[in-house]
């Protein structure tokens, strides 16, 4: 290396009256990445500023970029960019004379705890602001982090945009963790998006990936991925950041972040603005700094079902039942989010890979026992294992008898929150009846109880799991997951095989009977739903789910309830918002929003695109095709598996096809046939969309309106969907228009005065969807 790249890539230290160029140095001010920064004075002007002396050009390759940059950087004008008044080269080295600014870094007003939104929501849009700047110059600042946003009296500074150019982690091509070449800077991993880690291009969109990641440390208090530099870049690229707990505003201010942040850049905002324009419509409560109420990033655990020392037929029910129970009683604490123990029963067999569990169950901890039995006398060895590193956060061993299961499913729970509290904040627990009312009392009736979920899988299997479930309550009629399972089976029944009106009694005094013995079980709320759906109440549905998801705020299978009962009522935003709620607290869980997005789909570009990404199943094409898409049709033909699929099913995808493919006369054969298969009003509605669309506009008109009469009621498809293009003035269209309009306006009704924009982080004024 020359001597003259010697000392660009060290620039001498300064000292108080050093000169460099018209500058008389005054102090240091700082140490950053770049180089020595000094507060100097400006001879000329008869002012103060900023001096950064550059370090690290070590090639002329390094000086060239650094010199093109920084006369870029030098003409942007901005009120939220540190300004840059001069770039030159000294004796000294080069330097960056710079507005000197007086307040503080973020990062060091964190260190004095998290930002209310009230606070935190201005710097992030000034952030914005700046980049919407940078990026539409073509810059792209790869390192938006809290040491350089720098808060003044008028106002958050974006700083170092441009210049700090961290060369790119590589990946070994096996996929497994990244690695750093020799001598690499990798910049801040933190903030760093998955296409930095991989050495991926990147563009703007990446800026929007840590402007997530800091607004979500100004909620916090603490970055969205902690442990080592490994564990935060593993976490980057395969985990999702926690959900956030706090205020109804936190809620939509998470959903921003959660979207900022998605591993694929096509998946996030396309630009600054449209991020900043979500956030701006968000309005922070309270009004001064002592109102605020605390935001935490939820603690995501699993509770794997219990390892068995030995094969024990007479305990092996107690593997997933104490797990269940353990699950649910942790539940109900208010800073923690638990994942279902069947999402982590396959680990349980292998236990060998912590991280992939982390990843799949979308945790933070697990928490891991063991079963061993001697005579009457059993024992369970529990640990909390932070799954990102491996670590044992604690452990405990809890003894107890077989005739009293309950008093050790007690002993274990109290034994594993008080190792989650050594660790997690555990909040306080949310009033519920005891959750171990949802534990089977013998092991027969929880042996019937997995089977019957096994053949509830497919829809052909709905007879057997029927049985079962019957069998599962026989043998223990007090035990609330079965009945509501029983209830789902009876309802499945008789919407896709025979006796609706039969089946659907006995779900609904099945229900009944689940919600009676465990009034805030989840899955009984759920399933409860689509038989209030499918009966013409869907906003009696949309009440219910509101007023349980109050006390049991951060359940994802009563959100995703939700999402069913808002599209049955035409309310098919608060239904996407419904989904995107669900999938903030367990991206597992599935919500069928599918049908939903297809709606939206006619007026609205993203949700056409996140139809494209998301449908995988046949639903969605279902509703597509059926209201006119014939692209998706087509392509259904050959993609649908219509394998173990009822009747029904296979009935309607032939009607589909047959209204793009067959003569009118001949299509209109085969919709009847479906029609006669279904009597669920959502199919119907559809079916009649079909028959209008091929021509056959009064059968068509009659069955839609059926269909509204029964409580499935899109206004916003009937008022836009091509499908009705010919028939907009005949008079029983008019009158089913508006009839579906005042339903979708009762049903907003009800959605706002329970809560629902709120519990959603949706503005009040949630434009009605028709």
């Amino acid at each position: 290396m020359s001597r003259r790249m010697a000392d660009a890539a060290a620039p001498r230290e300064l000292t108080a009256g050093d000169e460099i160029g018209r500058y008389r140095i005054v102090r240091p001010l700082g140490r950053g990445g770049m180089g020595v920064v000094y507060v100097a004075r400006d001879e000329r002007l008869d002012r103060e500023v900023a001096i950064k002396m550059i370090a690290g050009l070590v090639d002329d390759v390094a000086r060239a970029r650094f010199w093109r940059e920084a006369r870029s950087a030098a003409s942007v004008n901005h009120p939220n960019i540190c300004q840059v008044f001069e770039v030159d080269e000294s004796t000294a080295g080069i330097y960056l004379a710079m507005e000197l600014l007086e307040g503080e870094p973020l990062d060091r007003r964190l260190t004095r705890g998290a930002l209310p939104s009230r606070e935190a929501l201005p710097v992030a849009l000034a952030v914005l602001s700046a980049l919407d700047a940078l990026h539409a110059r073509g810059f792209v600042h790869r390192d938006v982090k809290p040491s350089n946003i720098f808060i003044t009296h008028h106002g958050p500074k974006l700083l170092d945009f441009g210049l700090a150019r961290p060369a790119i982690e590589v990946m070994p091509n096996d996929g497994s963790t990244p690695v750093t070449q020799a001598g690499v800077i990798v910049g801040t991993p933190q903030y760093m998006a998955p296409e930095q880690v991989t050495g991926a291009s990147v563009d703007g969109r990446t800026d929007l990936y840590s402007v997530g990641a800091v607004l979500f440390q100004m909620l916090a208090g603490r970055p969205p991925f902690t442990g080592t530099s490994g564990d935060v870049l593993f976490a980057a690229l395969k985990e999702n950041p926690p959900a956030l707990q706090g205020p109804p505003e936190v809620v939509a201010i998470d959903r921003v972040i959660r979207r900022a942040m998605r591993k694929e850049p096509l998946e996030r905002y396309s630009n600054a603005s449209d991020m900043s324009a979500d956030l701006s419509a968000i309005s922070p409560s309270g009004s001064h700094a002592g109102s605020a109420t605390p935001v935490r990033a939820l603690t995501r655990i699993v509770v794997p079902p219990l390892r068995m020392a030995r094969t024990d037929p007479d305990i092996e029910f107690l593997s997933f039942g104490l797990a269940e129970a353990m699950s649910g009683s942790l539940a109900m604490f208010g800073n923690v989010v638990v994942r279902a123990p069947a999402v982590a029963a396959k680990w349980s067999e292998d236990p060998t890979d912590l991280r992939k569990l982390a990843v799949q169950a979308d945790v933070d901890l697990v928490i891991s026992s063991s079963l061993r039995r001697a005579g009457p006398q059993l024992r369970v060895t529990t640990q909390v294992i932070d799954p990102s590193s491996g670590t044992v956060v604690g452990a405990a061993t809890v003894n107890g008898m077989m005739d009293d299961i309950f008093a050790l499913e007690d002993a274990l729970t109290v034994a594993a929150t008080g190792l989650l509290s050594s660790h997690v904040t555990m909040g306080t627990p949310r009033p519920s009846l005891a959750l171990k009312r949802d534990v089977p009392a013998n092991p027969r009736a929880f042996e019937l109880y997995l089977r019957g979920l096994e053949e509830s899988r497919a829809l052909i299997g709905t007879a057997r799991a029927r049985e079962l479930f019957e069998a599962a309550v026989d043998a223990d009629p007090s035990f609330a997951p079965a009945w509501a399972a029983l209830g789902r089976a009876y309802r499945v029944w008789g919407k896709y095989f025979e006796d609706r009106e039969a089946s659907n009694a006995l779900a609904e005094a099945a229900f009944a009977k689940a919600l009676s013995l465990s009034p805030d079980l989840p899955l009984a709320h759920r399933y409860l739903t689509h038989l209030e759906s499918e009966s013409g109440r869907a906003a009696d549905a949309i009440a219910r789910l509101l007023r349980h998801a109050a006390t049991n705020r951060h359940d994802a299978q009563l959100f995703a309830g939700l999402v069913h009962a808002c599209r049955y009522a035409g309310l098919f935003d608060a239904s996407v918002a419904a989904h995107d709620e669900a999938t903030r607290l367990d991206p597992n869980v599935l919500t069928g929003v599918e049908y939903s997005l297809a709606h939206l789909a006619l007026s609205s570009r993203e949700a056409t695109e996140r139809v494209a990404r998301a449908s995988t199943s046949a639903d969605a094409d279902f509703v597509l095709a059926a209201i006119g898409d014939e692209r998706v049709a087509r392509q259904a033909i050959n993609e649908l598996n219509m394998k173990n699929v009822p009747p029904a099913f296979q009935r309607s995808v032939d009607a589909v096809i047959a209204s793009f493919t067959k003569p009118r006369e001949e299509a209109t054969l085969f919709i009847e046939q479906a029609m006669a298969a279904h009597t669920d009003p959502e199919a119907l509605f559809l079916f009649g969309a079909m028959m209008v669309r091929i021509g056959n506009s009064e059968r068509g008109l009659d069955v839609a309106a059926r269909a509204v009469r029964a409580g499935y009621t899109p206004a916003l498809t009937l008022a836009h969907n091509r499908s009705f293009e010919a028939v907009r003035e005949h008079p029983l269209f008019v009158v089913m228009l508006e009839e579906a309009q005042r339903a979708v306006r009762a049903a907003q009704k009800v959605f706002e005065n329970a809560g629902g924009p709120e519990m959603l982080g949706m503005p009040a004024a949630t434009r009605l969807s028709n």
